[in-house]
């Protein structure tokens, strides 16, 4: 279970292709096109309205317990098997979720892609990393108490490192010690980067890119023609479909998605198939929910590890952060290399 968090993403990625594969087939034109009856028909303009507003929000967590995930990872072989540590990890990771907000821009709707985005890494009542992307600017900020703790310190500790700095280095320092935003202009630090010849060493580390959350949905659209099985369960649809078929077809978007330069390896997955259960309410794709242990190489019958996703078809616009520190990438590129 090395590959627990590869294995995560390959869940989600199979939600959005399982998705898209069942509802293609009976696709016969643009939204508002008449797509026919039943439960794929269903799902169809479920997802069709997806493009519809102008917001939207979903929300992932991890649903387990200890005992489940002892159990399911006693049954994996040894040289895939996690070590306390990482249980320890693991449980903790059921008490957070990750929540994004995509929006559109003026008087367009998500059918023509998000313009901007917020995403939250979040446990129990603390949000661990926020960042914005709105316009050309991106926006971070972090709960540095957290984050000094894991790295054995404190936040008065940490701020000693930019006592004796400039400004520039200093002042969006010591704003991200005090848990408040940071901007970044993007294009002026892509130029900068590219300038350094840093650009490409970050690239080739893999950092992951938010926006492509909602982009992997639209990509796929019309990229599937294959047989899927639906079946009515109560609020919504169950679907089974191929799960390598699947995972090969999302690789290059999950690599993106993560930044996980590794993710490929997915195309090595048994030929099985997977299901997904889709929740809709008057029309509206409300949630979905995949059991993650159908994926392992040592399913447990009875153990519980499922990825819930609730989608919010009104969420809130997507703003940028007042008063944000400037961070000027440029500016503390040419003080480091000073």
């Amino acid at each position: 279970m090395k590959r627990t968090g590869t294995t995560l993403f390959v869940g989600l990625g199979l939600i959005a292709t399982t998705l898209v594969a069942g509802c293609g087939a009976e696709q016969t034109g643009k939204a508002g096109t008449t797509v026919g009856s039943g439960p794929k028909a269903e799902l169809l303009r479920a997802f069709q309205n997806l493009g519809d507003p102008q917001e939207l929000g979903v929300q992932a967590r991890l649903e387990s317990s200890r005992a489940d995930l002892v159990k399911i990872n006693a049954a994996q072989p040894k040289t895939e098997r996690m070590s306390k540590e990482d249980i320890d990890l693991a449980v903790a990771a059921l008490d957070g979720r990750i929540s994004s907000n995509f929006s559109a821009a003026e008087d367009k709707t998500l059918s023509d892609g998000p313009d901007s985005y917020q995403v939250s890494v979040q446990l129990k009542d603390s949000s661990l990393v926020d960042v914005v992307g709105v316009d050309d600017q991106f926006y971070l900020r972090v709960d540095a108490d957290w984050w000094t703790d894991q790295f054995g310190t404190n936040v008065a500790e940490a701020r000693t490192v930019f006592d004796d700095v400039p400004p520039v280095f200093a002042d969006p320092g010591n704003a991200l010690l005090d848990s408040r935003w940071i901007s970044i202009n993007l294009p002026e630090a892509e130029q900068a980067l590219t300038k350094d010849g840093l650009l490409e060493d970050l690239t080739e580390i893999g950092a992951p890119d938010p926006t492509r959350g909602y982009d992997l949905l639209n990509s796929l659209k019309t990229a599937f023609e294959k047989d899927v099985k639906v079946t009515t369960i109560d609020g919504g649809y169950r679907m089974t479909a191929p799960a390598k078929q699947i995972a090969e077809s999302v690789q290059d978007d999950l690599a993106a998605l993560t930044g996980d330069t590794e993710i490929a390896s997915i195309d090595e997955m048994p030929d099985q198939d997977v299901a997904v259960d889709l929740y809709v309410d008057n029309g509206k794709l409300t949630g979905l929910n995949v059991d993650l242990v159908q994926f392992l190489e040592k399913p447990v019958k009875g153990a519980n590890l499922a990825l819930d996703v609730e989608i919010d078809q009104q969420a809130e616009p997507v703003q940028a952060p007042a008063d944000a520190t400037v961070a000027d990438v440029p500016a503390i590129i040419a003080y480091f290399s000073s």
